[in-house]
């Protein structure tokens, strides 16, 4: 049995403790971590945006000494889209074209929302997106927090690639119909597209980060490395519980708009459906006050007002994680100012709880947007931890530029931390892992030793490195420990 997989077992059974003790180990492969970690500045013969000039439409292309245009590390460019001798223009509140006249083109900041995928967000707050077939323009998109969707794919994200027929300039495939970006529309062939540099672009909303300073690359003469360690985090609750309790993400691709907007979508106007929160941040209740907790969850609302629910930018009664339990903290600009401070080992733990989820969604007093069970929300986690890291990379310059390392040996973790960068360890905190109800579920996985080995091989596959057997309720592993 390898190392890496003795430290795995080790953490199912004695949890995230001996993972950090691992770290202080050299040991293991370093992974894909061979690429370039820089910070992600890039020159200005790297931005993919045309000098100007144009394309020389005489001279036969080469394979052999045509430069195709990079695809990421475009985010925050303003620019105008040409095709030819036609510039992308809009023509309505509702409706862009190609024509032929460039002092009307319309600027565009491009907003990474993955790697080389990006939001086309005009002067005056509107987007490029398919609407079917035609080259719409909308000032207000929808996404899965105001739609209460699962996984919703937002219209206005557009997939740049190397234009076929010339990789030095590009071709834009919408992200949500596959469609590509045409002179005539979206969906057929598409139109190769030169990115031309304008000015006086709107810049997109966005948190300020308010700090500065030079990350401190620390390794003491005994190879221990300095920085603070955070073992026990939940950065993605609001996925946890069925995707219905906790308001807010940690990141969202159309940005902090969809990310930290209001949360009445879940918690009601006045917050007077937030009963988890309720409950959470008013303890000690009893008497008469749980009698009206029990009748107010008969009727569907709190009878008083409960938190105001504006979000970003207003911020009135939230986030505070004391006394806003349910809603989002852990923002990605909030966790990238302690990393500056100093953090650079996370501990980050999918969580949920298929009782706490049933009751809110039997009770229909929130909504939800997936199953209940525990793995549901484990697996949507992992995942969203991997596309974060995606994100703050697109931020950064492209792949592997950004300070969100996910790490799966130890030699991992240091070789990140020793460049200035935060390690992130993937973990699952839930009562119930692997489907491992005290009494199986019909038709569930009966939880034997091949079972859980299968299960173990799976999720250390996908990144995961630390396991809690038991938590609140019994399972097939131990008696739960109640907290």
């Amino acid at each position: 049995m390898t190392l890496n997989r003795l430290l795995m077992r080790a953490c199912v059974v004695f949890g995230c403790a001996s993972l950090c003790v691992a770290l202080s180990c050299s040991g293991g492969s370093t992974g894909d971590l061979g690429r370039d970690l820089a910070d992600g500045t890039e020159t200005d013969s790297n931005t993919g945006v045309a000098d100007g000039k144009g394309s020389d439409s005489d001279r036969p292309l080469d394979a052999l000494d045509v430069l195709p245009v990079p695809l990421e590390g475009l985010g925050g460019r303003c620019v105008a889209l040409r095709s030819g001798e036609k510039w992308l223009t809009r023509d309505s509140e509702s409706a862009y074209s190609f024509g032929e006249d460039p002092a009307v083109a319309a600027r565009f900041t491009l907003q990474a929302a993955d790697l080389q995928t990006y939001l086309l967000y005009d002067t005056d707050a509107g987007y490029l997106v398919d609407a079917e077939g035609v080259l719409g323009r909308t000032t207000r998109l929808e996404s899965d927090v105001t739609l209460v969707v699962d996984e919703y794919i937002s219209e206005a994200e557009w997939v740049f690639e190397n234009s076929p027929g010339d990789p030095s300039q590009y071709a834009l495939r919408n992200h949500r119909t596959e469609g590509w970006l045409g002179l005539e529309g979206v969906g057929g062939d598409p139109c190769a597209v030169t990115l031309e540099p304008v000015e006086d672009c709107l810049a997109y909303p966005e948190l300020s980060l308010d700090a500065t300073g030079t990350i401190q690359r620390t390794t003491f003469e005994d190879g221990t490395l300095y920085g603070i360690a955070d073992i026990h985090e939940h950065i993605m609750s609001d996925i946890s519980f069925g995707g219905g309790l906790y308001h807010g993400a940690a990141f969202h691709r159309l940005g902090v708009t969809h990310a930290l907007p209001d949360c009445s979508v879940i918690h009601g106007e006045e917050g007077r459906q937030d009963f988890f929160g309720f409950v959470t941040d008013h303890t000690g209740y009893g008497g008469d006050s749980l009698m009206m907790l029990i009748n107010a969850f008969y009727e569907g609302a709190l009878p008083e007002p409960n938190h105001a629910t504006a979000g970003w930018p207003e911020f009135t009664d939230w986030p505070n994680a004391r006394k806003a339990s349910s809603h989002q903290a852990m923002y990605y600009r909030w966790i990238e100012r302690a990393y500056l401070s100093g953090l650079r080992l996370m501990v980050q733990l999918a969580t949920s709880d298929y009782i706490i989820c049933g009751l809110m969604d039997g009770g229909g007093v929130q909504p939800k947007k997936h199953s209940c069970e525990d793995m549901a929300s484990v697996d949507r986690i992992i995942d969203n931890t991997w596309a974060m890291q995606r994100y703050i990379d697109a931020q950064h310059g492209g792949e592997g530029k950004g300070w969100f390392r996910v790490v799966t040996t130890p030699a991992q973790a240091r070789e990140v931390i020793a460049q200035g960068k935060m390690a992130v360890v993937l973990g699952i905190e839930t009562s119930n892992p692997f489907q491992c109800y005290l009494t199986p579920r019909p038709g569930g996985p009966t939880c034997d030793k091949a079972w859980v080995e299968s299960q173990l091989d799976e999720y250390y596959e996908r990144g995961l490195r630390v396991v809690f057997p038991v938590h609140k309720y019994d399972n097939r592993f131990s008696p739960g420990d109640g907290s």
